[in-house]
C-alpha cells in the first residue's frame, strides 16, 4: 500500500493523484508545520521518497535511504537550509525542481512504486560539503 506522510504527521493511505497534486501546490505554511517534510513510500519496503517544498527554490526530492536527489548542473551550487524537525537541513539549489517536475516525480513514484523519467540523479553529499 502507497502512504503518503504529510509534515503535520498525518498519514494518508493510498493517496490519489490528485491530493499528491493539491499538496505540490499546497504554500509555505502547509510546509512549514510541523516536521517540515512529506514522503511517499510503500509499506514493507525500505525505501522512500522524501520531498518538500520551498518559496524561493522549489521542490527539494530525495530518494531515501540512498540520498540521491535531481541535479541540475546548470544552477550554481549553495547550501540552502530548510527546517526538518525544527533542524535546519542542508541540501544542495542544484537539487530544487519547478511544479511541473515535481509533480511528474511524485505521480511516478505514487505509480510505479520507483522514479525512472528523471536525466540525472546525484548523491546530495557529492554536492555540497555538510561538514562546513
Amino acid at each position: 500500500m502507497l502512504v503518503y506522510y504529510g509534515p503535520d504527521g498525518e498519514f494518508i493511505n493510498n493517496p490519489s493523484n490528485e491530493f499528491l497534486k493539491e499538496i505540490l501546490n499546497k504554500d509555505s505554511v502547509y510546509w512549514n508545520q510541523g516536521g517540515g517534510d512529506s514522503s511517499l513510500f510503500i509499506e514493507e519496503e525500505t525505501y522512500r521518497l522524501i520531498f518538500f517544498k520551498d518559496e524561493e527554490h522549489g521542490f527539494f526530492i530525495m530518494r531515501h535511504p540512498d540520498h540521491v536527489a535531481p541535479f541540475n548542473p546548470d544552477i550554481e551550487v549553495y547550501t540552502v537550509h530548510h527546517d526538518i524537525g525544527g533542524e535546519p537541513m542542508a541540501t544542495p539549489s542544484s537539487s530544487y525542481v519547478g511544479l511541473a517536475d515535481a509533480e511528474k516525480i511524485i505521480l511516478e513514484f505514487a505509480t510505479k512504486g520507483s522514479i525512472e523519467n528523471v536525466q540525472e540523479w546525484k548523491d546530495i553529499y557529492e554536492i555540497i560539503d555538510f561538514d562546513s
